[in-house]
């Protein structure tokens, strides 16, 4: 079992007074013991290794996961919708859990997450569903974009239709004006696949299985029909034809 907890020559600031400084070890085992005086730094190691606080210089990993953008080995980019300049933002360096909660907080089932600098942030999805364009910024192979319809796809009935919840309703009305999201991706490089919601709305989380197993099979539609090779873009060779929804 490798370390659970790696520290790189860690230092955190709060203050202005130095609270970790140059701090670097590897803890491993199935219970790990913090032990030390009253202002050791005890408190602020725990924090930092939550995410709540930011390292001033070097690093820290749980489970092998860097805390922030600028430590992990791939390119990773998150969006969010700041209410005030009604912009896309871009989140790419610091903290990833501040990226993170700022890019799922939707409108309405979450309050907008407020920064010190002014903006108040909500999910990126108010005006970008399917970000594509961050992704194609640097080559690190194929790109495949997933839009993910929420709920009410499939063959029109007839009659009254179902009343969806808050939740469906607000994500189907964010959906509206990205129809052309999917375009768009494919012409920036990526491949599209949209599975089918299987009419599961956005808080059914019980029916989850439904979800991971229609995700599958159209993954396995898009490899069929590319034969297995998505590494020639969308633009330089025939896409196959993998129906995609409201991205």
């Amino acid at each position: 079992m490798g370390p659970v907890i790696e520290l790189d020559r860690l230092v955190v600031r709060l203050g202005g007074r130095t609270i970790l400084d140059g701090l670097s070890g590897a803890l491993a085992g199935r219970a790990i013991g913090l032990l030390g005086p009253n202002g050791a730094g005890k408190s602020t190691l725990i924090n930092t290794l939550l995410g709540f606080h930011p390292a001033a210089a070097g690093a820290v990993r749980v489970f092998g996961a860097d805390a922030v953008f600028e430590g992990l080995p791939h390119q990773l980019h998150m969006v969010s919708t700041d209410l005030v300049s009604r912009t896309r933002q871009v989140h790419r360096r610091g903290l990833l859990i501040d990226a993170a909660l700022a890019s799922v907080r939707l409108p309405v089932l979450f309050a907008p997450l407020a920064q010190e600098d002014g903006r108040l942030l909500v999910d990126g999805g108010v005006l970008d569903n399917l970000p594509t364009d961050l992704l194609v910024e640097r080559d690190e192979g194929p790109v495949v974009a997933v839009t993910i319809g929420a709920g009410g796809d499939g063959p029109h009935r007839p009659g009254r239709p179902r009343v969806p919840g808050l939740g469906d309703t607000l994500m189907r009305t964010m959906m509206i004006g990205s129809g052309g999201a999917a375009d768009a991706a494919r012409t920036r490089g990526a491949w599209v696949v949209g599975p089918s919601s299987m009419g599961v709305g956005l808080l059914e989380f019980h029916q989850l299985d439904r979800m991971v197993q229609s995700g599958r099979e159209a993954a396995r539609a898009l490899l069929e029909q590319a034969s297995g090779d998505l590494r020639p873009a969308p633009g330089t060779a025939e896409e196959p034809d993998v129906p995609d929804e409201a991205a």
